[in-house]
């Protein structure tokens, strides 16, 4: 099996998914769709995903403003360089607490959580319709 895909197991229906690695870190994990239900796979761990971004991006702005106050040697070529580097560990950092923030334990865990607040809503609604027929009957 090749090292850039990532096998993810749908929450919804649990189908299995492939995605790259590539496609995971270029489209983000909020992007993701099961084929199968068409239900976006992270959307059960997007408030996590967004902020764990938000936070990344914070430390990509600190790593890079701490590089270029840096006294590097090379000049401006050395500069760039160390910059480039500290966007591409950003990344890697970012990629690895993404996997630990959506790890498919807790993924399904709060997918089910998510399912049933759910059918719980659309049971209450059902039961407000329900009990406004039958109260619309009465008055007639």
């Amino acid at each position: 099996m090749n090292v850039f895909v990532k096998l993810i197991d749908c929450p919804y229906c649990h189908k299995k998914v492939y995605a790259t690695r590539w496609q995971l870190m270029v489209r983000g994990r909020l992007s993701l769709v099961c084929p199968a239900c068409r239900r976006f796979l992270y959307h059960a761990v997007r408030k996590r995903l967004l902020l764990m971004q938000t936070v990344m991006i914070f430390v990509a702005v600190l790593l890079c403003a701490g590089l270029a106050r840096l006294n590097i040697p090379g000049g401006l070529l050395g500069k760039a360089l160390a910059l480039i580097a500290g966007v591409i560990g950003v990344m890697v950092l970012g990629e690895l607490t993404a996997s630990w923030v959506s790890r498919q334990a807790l993924l399904q865990r709060e997918t089910d959580r998510y399912v049933a607040k759910e059918k719980a809503a659309e049971a209450e609604r059902k039961a407000a319709e329900r009990a406004a027929k039958h109260k619309h009957k009465k008055k007639k």
